[in-house]
C-alpha cells in the first residue's frame, strides 16, 4: 500500500494542563508529526471541558524555531486561537469555552509572522516576581524576605509567599500579617506540627520560633500568549537545629497563569500552584496529625461573615464546612468589582484527596475569612512520613474572577482540571 496516498492518523493522549504532574503522558516518539502545517483533532474527556489549558509534546517543532499561529475552524469559521511552544517542546493552548462529550474539534498550527506578543508577562527584580496580565498584576511572589509589623518580634520577617493576588479588575483579594495571625501570608503553604531528627518543628506558627519557609532561588521563568509563571526553590528550615538553622525540606513550586476569555459579566484566568517536596537531608520529616497546615489562603480585611460566602462541592459553608473534605471550595466577597472570588480545586492526585479542609466557622472569628486544604487534620486516619529520596507533589489549582459563579459551573471547572481528552495529530 502506498503510505503516501492518505494522511497519516497518530492518536496521542492530549495532557489536560492541571493534572500535569499526575497523569502519564505518551512522550513523543519517532514518527510523531512535528512538521508544519499541522492538524490537531480533539475529543473531550467523560465530562466535557470548559476554558480548560491543554498540551501536546511535540518536541520536533523546537528545530523550526519561528513564531506559530493556530486557528480553529468551527461551523464554518476560522477562529485564531494562541498557542505557545514552550523550551521542552510542549505545545500549549486553550480549549475556550464549553466543549461537550461526543464532539470534537479541529486546530491547524502554522508558521507565521510576526511573532505574537505575550499577553502574561513574568517580570522579577529580585525582591519580587510579577505576573501581569496585559497592564494589570495578577499575582505577587516574594522572592526578598518583608520585615516583621513594627513592635512585632523578628521572627515574623518572612518570604515565599504570594501576595497580593489580584482579581481580573486588579482588586486584591489576599492579605498578609493581620494583626490577630501575624503569619498569615495569602497564599502560603507551611507544615505545622511535623517532627524532624528528634525535635519538634512547627513551620506555620513563625513566633514560636521552630521553623520557617524561605526563598531559596529562581529556576525558571517564561511569559506567553497562553501562560506566564516561574518555578521557585523554597527551603523549610528548622531553626531549632543544635548547629544552627537547618534545612529539612526542599521545595520546588510552580505557579503558573493562564488567561480565560470573558463570560458576559464574569471574567476570570487560572493559577496553578505545584508544590514538588522532598526531605533535605537522610532526615525524614514526619507530618503530625493537626488542625491545619498546608496549602492556606487569608483573604482581604475587609471580607466578614456578612459580605461574603463560602461553598464547598459537597455543598457545604462556612457554618459547617470545617473538617469536612471537599473537591473545592468556591470563596467569594463584595469588592470595587462587585463581587469578586476564588475557587480552590484539589487534585485528586493529592494525598488523601478529597482533602480535609480548615475554615472558620462563624462562631469563630466573623470578622475574618480563612481557607486551608489539610490533609494532615485529624480526621485523617495517620500522620504522614516524607521519607528522603522521594518527590511529594502537591497540586491545586485556582480560578480568580470577578462577577458570580454557581455550584454547576464549580463542579465542571473542576472535572475540567481532572479530565483528559484526546488529540488526533494528522498530517
Amino acid at each position: 500500500m502506498d503510505r503516501t496516498a492518505s494522511p497519516r492518523l497518530i492518536v496521542l493522549t492530549l495532557v489536560v494542563v492541571a493534572p500535569l504532574v499526575f497523569i502519564w503522558s505518551q512522550p513523543a516518539m519517532p514518527g510523531t508529526p512535528d512538521s508544519l502545517p499541522m492538524k490537531l483533532l480533539v475529543t473531550p474527556g467523560l465530562w466535557g471541558h470548559v476554558d480548560t489549558p491543554v498540551s501536546l509534546a511535540v518536541p520536533g517543532l523546537l528545530r523550526y524555531g519561528g513564531p506559530l499561529a493556530m486557528e480553529e475552524e468551527r461551523d464554518g469559521k476560522t477562529i485564531p486561537t494562541p498557542c505557545q511552544l514552550t523550551d521542552d517542546g510542549r505545545l500549549y493552548w486553550l480549549l475556550s469555552g464549553v466543549t461537550r462529550p461526543g464532539t470534537r474539534r479541529t486546530y491547524f498550527l502554522r508558521a507565521a509572522t510576526p511573532e505574537v506578543a505575550p499577553i502574561v508577562a513574568v517580570a522579577g527584580d529580585g525582591k519580587y516576581l510579577d505576573v501581569s496580565l496585559g497592564e494589570r498584576l495578577a499575582l505577587r511572589y516574594h522572592c526578598a524576605e518583608i520585615p516583621p509589623p513594627s513592635g512585632a518580634s523578628p521572627l515574623f520577617a518572612r518570604s515565599a509567599f504570594i501576595h497580593p493576588l489580584c482579581s481580573p479588575s486588579g482588586e486584591v483579594l489576599t492579605e498578609i500579617q493581620p494583626p490577630d495571625h501575624l503569619h498569615h501570608l495569602g497564599i502560603f503553604a507551611p507544615w505545622t506540627r511535623t517532627r524532624f531528627e528528634g525535635r519538634q518543628v512547627d513551620f506555620w506558627n513563625l513566633g514560636a520560633g521552630q521553623g520557617t519557609v524561605r526563598f531559596k532561588s529562581v529556576e525558571k521563568t517564561w511569559s506567553g500568549p497562553v501562560s506566564g509563571g516561574f518555578v521557585v526553590v523554597q527551603e523549610h528550615v528548622d531553626l531549632s537545629a543544635p548547629d544552627g538553622p537547618k534545612a529539612a525540606l526542599v521545595e520546588s513550586l510552580e505557579v503558573v497563569v493562564y488567561p480565560l476569555p470573558a463570560h458576559g459579566d464574569r471574567k476570570a484566568y487560572l493559577v496553578d500552584y505545584i508544590s514538588r517536596q522532598r526531605c533535605a537531608t537522610s532526615s525524614e520529616l514526619v507530618l503530625e496529625k493537626y488542625r491545619y497546615g498546608g496549602f492556606g489562603y487569608r483573604a482581604r480585611a475587609d471580607w466578614n461573615s456578612k459580605n461574603s460566602r463560602m461553598l464547598t462541592s459537597e455543598g457545604k459553608t462556612r457554618a459547617d464546612a470545617n473538617t469536612t473534605r471537599c473537591r473545592w471550595c468556591d470563596v467569594s466577597g463584595a469588592t470595587g468589582a462587585g463581587r469578586s472570588g476564588i475557587l480552590f480545586m484539589g487534585a485528586p492526585q493529592n494525598a488523601r484527596s478529597p482533602e480535609p479542609i480548615r475554615v472558620w466557622p462563624l462562631d469563630n472569628r466573623p470578622d475574618q475569612l480563612f481557607f486551608n486544604f489539610c490533609p494532615v487534620q485529624e480526621a485523617t486516619q495517620e500522620e504522614m512520613r516524607l521519607a528522603p529520596g522521594v518527590t511529594y507533589t502537591f497540586h491545586y489549582r485556582m480560578l480568580v474572577y470577578d462577577g458570580e459563579i454557581g455550584a454547576e459551573e464549580a463542579d465542571q471547572v473542576w472535572l475540567s482540571f481532572n479530565d483528559t481528552p484526546q488529540v488526533q495529530v494528522v498530517r
